[in-house]
């Protein structure tokens, strides 16, 4: 049917700012979530071509173009001398189909009086390119949606469609595949400075996926947690929205993450080398969850393994933990419940794991000490007897 759904990020950005925050990572989630909702509502875009309304620099194209953004529409003002044909924009080893927008072709950049008049005015403009070069052009014309009058949008399509001497149409696909080999000179972008917004919003990115490691990427929270965090790189918020935005997340996730709980202490008795002791976990989630704990002591204690797997399905769950002790006696043991990607700690407890139980070392020693007691006892038993049998000196009779 002749018409390009373009590719698009989920909100418009600025990449160049994004990038030079170490926010690079937000291109995919604007990529992700900005694909799937345009499959979802229209129909599958034309993957890989973004418009973008803002100046980008050669590590914003690299880092496009590594995501499989091979194709981009930029302002004429962001490349240098403002080209209308396609060109190659420098993207790190390698280069991205750049096409300038220039507002000479914009629908709705201004709003005249007249729609119809503001219609034949374009078409003209059109025209006048055609006759002012020896080669064809390969131009964009850009509609601003929110003020291009349906009228002047009628008319300049219908143009567009039928064609003339002057101009015909095309797909933005076809434009941008054509060959190239002129290339862009780009204008200087101007990164914003985000102040401490990348440092919260790395947190809150951090915290969703600890929360998703839990209980699966379904559910409410977690799609209103990841279109809020996409939303709040939107390049129109100030500083204060985009950090609201992000503190609306984590504080709504500190919640699922104080809701495990274990008691504050314990101590328990083992009265052999090879036991177990029991470690109940309480969940207020409401759902099961998928959580991990972590067993630290010192080298008294042996555990077949001090990272147990455990899947929380209601208020309370029993762990049954296998030990062997090396030695008698209390030792501490410092329980952690985490997140499976270990990067949110749930919660925290010491227990205390007191051995009775003698080791082996120990009942030989025990047992060689007896023995050797027992041989002592006897020898002075025996002396003793002897002594109290054999006569006293006051008894010998005197000799004659």
């Amino acid at each position: 049917d002749g018409h390009d759904l373009l590719d698009a990020s989920y909100v418009d950005i600025d990449p160049a700012t994004l990038v030079a925050a170490g926010l690079d990572g937000e291109l995919t989630n604007q990529r992700d979530l900005g694909r799937g909702t345009l499959t979802d509502l229209l129909e599958a875009p034309l993957v890989g071509t973004w418009r973008l309304d803002h100046h980008v620099d050669e590590n914003a194209l690299d880092q496009l173009r590594q995501r499989g953004i091979f194709r981009v529409i930029v302002p004429s003002s962001a490349v240098h001398g403002g080209v209308l044909d396609p060109a190659q924009g420098p993207a790190g080893e390698s280069t991205v189909r750049l096409a300038a927008a220039s507002p000479t072709f914009t629908l709705g950049a201004t709003a005249p009086g007249d729609p119809v008049l503001a219609a034949h005015r374009l078409l003209a403009r059109l025209a006048t390119v055609a006759t002012d070069r020896t080669v064809s052009a390969r131009v964009v014309v850009d509609v601003v949606a929110a003020i291009a009058d349906p009228t002047t949008l009628g008319i300049v399509l219908d143009a567009l469609a039928e064609g003339s001497p002057w101009f015909a149409s095309t797909t933005l696909d076809a434009l941008l595949d054509a060959s190239s080999p002129t290339e862009a000179e780009l204008q200087p972008a101007d990164p914003v400075d985000l102040g401490t917004y990348p440092d919260e919003l790395t947190g809150g990115r951090r915290e969703l996926a600890s929360y998703a490691s839990m209980v699966g990427k379904e559910g409410q929270l977690i799609a209103d947690s990841e279109r809020t965090l996409t939303v709040s790189a939107a390049a129109g918020l100030d500083l204060d929205q985009r950090w609201g935005d992000v503190r609306q997340v984590r504080e709504a996730l500190a919640g699922p993450f104080d809701s495990i709980h274990l008691p504050a202490e314990d101590t328990v008795t083992l009265g052999a080398r090879d036991a177990t002791f029991p470690v109940t976990i309480r969940s207020e989630l409401g759902q099961p969850a998928d959580v991990v704990i972590e067993l630290q002591a010192s080298d008294r204690l042996e555990f077949p393994s001090n990272r147990i797997p455990v899947t929380l399905e209601g208020e309370r769950t029993t762990v049954s933990i296998h030990v062997r002790t090396r030695a008698s006696g209390d030792t501490p043991v410092l329980i952690t419940v985490r997140s499976p990607d270990d990067q949110t700690l749930l919660a925290e407890s010491r227990y205390v794991v007191r051995s009775t139980a003698i080791s082996g070392v120990g009942l030989v020693l025990t047992l060689g000490a007896a023995a050797f007691l027992a041989v002592w006892w006897a020898r002075h038993w025996l002396r003793a007897r002897r002594a109290r049998n054999e006569p006293s000196p006051a008894d010998s009779p005197e000799p004659m």
